[in-house]
Formats: structure tokens, C-alpha cells, sequence
């Protein structure tokens, strides 16, 4: 991953910058179908589209135009998806996401060339056990990986867990044409490229893709293209993150209709995620 490549955003009139960086021996990470009932993904789920009540948020790049730090404004896209969907109105802040930035991927704003980017794992994992700001705020309860191959596995997990975590190196035709305005759709268009590290949110669903935000804009990435670029093979990584914020308070079942105990039921003992 080049972390000083830089690419112009139309929509926003300036650059923005890459950093996600492909760990070439990633963790061992939890599947979502090894621990979830695969009677579920036998059917696809309904199509789902959970930006508008995070519309605010998700128009927000997060500092990502000036710091390689997608992978941290990811985390914080997420956040305010899956809670502004249960009910509470949540706004990530530029500062939260900095403090992510600074404690997961030890960036330090007094030394520009420690812009270095970041990792998912890493991030995922320091959320999981600290919080966005090291305070415990908006902590996980951990994730899972989702096999970007399954289409069904794919719209399941967006469905009923509110979101999915893409880390790609975008094909170059990406970000030759990048896109200028909301509404576009990432298909196969060649091979990924580690140089064009990037990481983004999935938060809806339909039968040709996934929506997702990328850079302050929603579009669409293709089935087949998630297949393409988030799997090992093709250089990217899909997760997805479990959170006790995906629940409304009022009702303690998600926005999808379940209950946070059915789902800890379904996902067994897994020893990285606590009830």
C-alpha cells in the first residue's frame, strides 16, 4: 500500500488518501458460518437500505482526505449506522476517529510520517477491547469474518447485523474514474491493486450488490465484484462487526427482528465475543 498515493474526489473538489494496509499473515479470525446456524443463508434475505437515519454521518469523510486513516472513519461509519438504525441518533466525531487513528495505528499528528495507514484487524480488535477512544465508548462486542464469496452469507450478514467491513485494494479503474456524486456501482473491472488500499462500510442491501460509503458518497458494489476484491486471494478481507448498539433499547431486538440473546445462542461459544 503506497500511503502517500493520493486520488481527487469530484464530489468533494480535493484529494483523498488510501490506507489500508493488507497484512501479508493475517490473524486467525472467527467465520461467521463456522459459528452461525447455515440454515440461515439458505434463503436470501430481504433487501435492506440502513443509510438514510445515518445519512448525516456517512456524508462525512472522517479526516480521510487528509490522513490515510479509512480504516479508523470505517469503524466510525459503521458505528453510526448501526446505531442511528436502533434508535439512538449518533454522530461520530473528527476527534474520535483521530483517537482511533492515534491508538490503533499509533499515527502521532506531531509527526506527519507516521501516517501509515492502518489494518483492519488491529482496528477491529483494539474497538473490541477499548472502545473508538480508548474510554470504552462504542465498544464491540468483537467480529467475524464473512465469506465474500457466498452472496448469501454476504446479504445475510448486512441484513441482520446492520453492516459489513470491506478492506480491497481497489482496481485501478476505480479510481481512474472516480466516482462524482452518489448513485455509482463498482463492478470487475480488473485485478486489485495493493497501492489503491482502502477500506469501506457496507449498510444495505439489494439483489444486485451491496449499498456501501466510501469517501462521504454511497454507491454500489456488485456481488461479483465482492467476491472479486474482499476475498484473501483477490487482496481484501470482508467482516463483519457485533455490537450490543445494533439493538433498540426499547425492544432489545435489532432493526432485522432479532434478539441479541438469540443471536449470542446462535453464535455459540466463541471465545473472542462475551454475552
Amino acid at each position: 500500500m503506497n500511503v502517500q498515493k493520493q486520488v481527487f474526489a469530484p464530489h468533494l473538489n480535493r484529494n483523498v488518501r488510501f490506507g489500508r494496509r493488507a497484512l501479508a499473515n493475517p490473524p486467525t479470525r472467527l467465520r461467521l458460518a463456522s459459528y452461525l446456524d447455515i440454515q440461515k443463508f439458505t434463503t436470501p434475505a430481504p433487501d435492506c437500505d440502513y443509510t438514510s437515519a445515518a445519512a448525516a454521518g456517512l456524508s462525512d469523510v472522517l479526516l480521510n482526505d487528509r490522513l490515510g486513516d479509512c480504516t479508523c472513519a470505517g469503524v466510525g461509519h459503521a458505528v453510526d449506522v448501526v446505531n442511528c438504525n436502533s434508535g439512538t441518533i449518533v454522530r461520530v466525531t473528527d476527534d474520535q476517529v483521530l483517537a482511533l487513528y492515534e491508538n490503533a495505528c499509533n499515527y502521532n499528528p506531531s509527526d506527519p510520517s507516521s501516517d501509515q495507514g492502518g489494518d483492519e484487524y488491529t482496528v477491529l480488535d483494539y474497538v473490541s477491547e477499548h472502545g473508538m477512544d480508548g474510554s470504552g465508548l462504542h465498544q464491540f462486542m468483537g467480529s467475524v469474518l464473512v465469506d465474500a464469496t457466498n452472496k448469501l452469507e454476504v446479504r445475510w450478514a448486512q441484513w441482520a447485523l446492520g453492516n459489513l467491513y470491506f478492506g480491497e485494494g481497489l482496481p485501478d479503474a476505480y479510481v481512474q474514474n472516480m466516482p462524482n456524486g452518489p448513485g455509482f456501482t463498482w463492478g470487475v473491472e480488473g485485478d486489485s491493486d495493493p497501492d489503491n488500499g482502502h477500506c469501506f462500510v457496507g449498510c444495505g442491501s439489494n439483489s444486485n450488490g451491496i449499498i456501501i460509503c466510501t469517501w462521504g458518497l454511497l454507491g454500489l458494489q456488485t456481488y461479483d465484484a465482492v467476491a472479486k476484491y474482499a476475498t484473501r486471494s483477490g487482496g481484501g478481507e470482508l467482516h463483519t462487526i457485533l455490537t450490543t448498539e445494533w439493538l433498540n433499547n426499547a425492544s432489545q431486538k435489532t432493526p432485522s427482528g432479532f434478539a441479541l440473546s438469540d443471536l449470542v445462542s446462535d453464535l455459540k461459544k466463541i471465545g473472542s465475543i462475551s454475552s
